[in-house]
């Protein structure tokens, strides 16, 4: 699995080295214990800083999938580049929790979790409704994410293409909207009609949608063939908060023509990144 936060750079394209030297170098202060889930041990808050100096982008779940803390090596590094971004944050004075993810690995072969979810349209759609002949594509996105506002008009180009090829699409927000309001029902029926979804953008607002589909970032792309078993975790394209390279590969769109045309996916899936889903606290 990857850990949140391995890039050593910002979401705005800022790295590291232009931060005060206090920032960019080790040791760094792991957060205060009041921020902390009952289930991180304190031996991992050894070096707490003290809690002023921390705003609330200390709060930030970046590593946390299905209520777990994911780590490459041990929990402390992990730990400490949580850390390390939420003081970045505060620094640059970024929004809160506004920092890359990555999404994580999932089993091929596993089946697509039904669904039954109000939509920008005023409808209601389960997975029945959505899905394609040939194949359906489900992605998590919001409406406040840079990652999501960069990708977002070639991905309403890209899912118009793979409609129109039997490939079923829908957008699917989960993300705490009472801390979040940019990402509300409303304001999602603004961002629908702003950017033209051909396809349902769904309200999950218990996020329990989001969970057994093991959503982590937004945008994180789930697809699947025919039978709906889960056969691509990729990205759209290579693009981020920039623009992919002229003649850049459409990941998705060929990813999803090879899985309708053949069942098989391509075999090297590079994984989506965005900001991290925005957890209710427990």
């Amino acid at each position: 699995m990857t850990a949140v936060g391995a890039n050593r750079r910002l979401d705005d394209g800022q790295s590291m080295s232009a931060l005060p030297g206090h920032l960019r170098h080790q040791p760094v202060p792991l957060l205060p214990r009041r921020h902390r889930p009952a289930e991180i041990p304190d031996r991992a808050f050894d070096l707490g800083m003290p809690e002023q100096e921390l705003d609330g982008s200390s709060k930030c779940r970046l590593l946390r999938v299905d209520r777990k803390w994911l780590n490459d090596a041990t929990g402390r590094q992990a730990f400490e580049t949580v850390s390390r971004q939420a003081v970045v944050s505060g620094y640059l004075g970024t929004r809160r929790c506004d920092m890359a993810t990555t999404a994580t690995q999932v089993v091929l072969d596993t089946p697509a979790a039904e669904f039954r979810l109000p939509a920008t349209d005023g409808k209601t759609y389960a997975l029945d409704d959505v899905a394609g002949e040939k194949g359906t594509v489900v992605v998590f996105v919001c409406n406040h994410c840079p990652y999501v506002k960069a990708v977002i008009d070639r991905m309403v180009a890209d899912a118009r293409v793979l409609m129109s090829e039997g490939v079923g699409f829908a957008a699917i927000c989960s993300n705490d909207a009472a801390s979040y309001p940019e990402d509300s029902f409303e304001n999602m029926k603004r961002f629908a009609k702003a950017h033209d979804f051909p396809f349902p953008y769904l309200h999950d607002e218990t996020q329990t949608v989001a969970r057994a589909y093991g959503a982590v970032c937004t945008p994180d792309f789930f697809g699947y063939n025919a039978d709906r078993k889960l056969k691509y975790r990729g990205r759209l394209d290579e693009g981020r908060t920039t623009p992919p390279r002229a003649g850049a590969l459409r990941e998705l769109v060929e990813a999803m023509r090879a899985i309708a045309n053949t069942g098989v996916a391509p075999a090297d899936q590079k994984a989506s990144i965005g900001c991290s889903i925005k957890w209710r606290d427990a």
